[in-house]
């Protein structure tokens, strides 16, 4: 019975998996806009055009770089993405636009460890897009 065990244990070879370079290659296999997954259903249904095209390009453009970095950082950190902010709490920086740390420190999620840790960061970019 030792010996079936230990031939059966010798044989189990963990597997790790890298989940977020997973995501990244769907990312880039797949075009949100008008990727379809079938000949009959899209990923995400087409967005009537917005009234203020500069408005909307600029702030998908500021989404998309904080996306980016939150990535980036949770990848250097070997954390999920959400730890360092969540999609509402990019809503929030996106409404309430921060010009300085104080200013971080009004945003939903952020206390002083991440506003220390990520405050100059994410300000640069809102300040760069704005």
């Amino acid at each position: 019975m030792l010996e079936l065990a230990n031939f059966y244990l010798g044989m189990n070879k963990p597997e790790r998996s890298d989940y977020a370079s997973e995501y990244e290659k769907l990312l880039q296999s797949v075009n949100l806009d008008n990727a379809p997954i079938s000949k009959k259903e899209n990923i995400l249904p087409k967005q009537p055009a917005p009234t203020d095209n500069n408005l909307e390009t600029n702030k998908e453009d500021t989404v998309k770089k904080l996306k980016e970095y939150r990535l980036k950082q949770s990848r250097a950190e070997r954390i999920k993405p959400y730890y360092i902010f969540n999609d509402a709490q990019m809503e929030d920086l996106l409404n309430k636009k921060p010009r300085t740390k104080e200013d971080l420190l009004k945003v939903s999620g952020f206390g002083k460890v991440k506003v220390e840790k990520y405050g100059e960061d994410i300000i640069k970019i809102l300040s760069s897009s704005c």
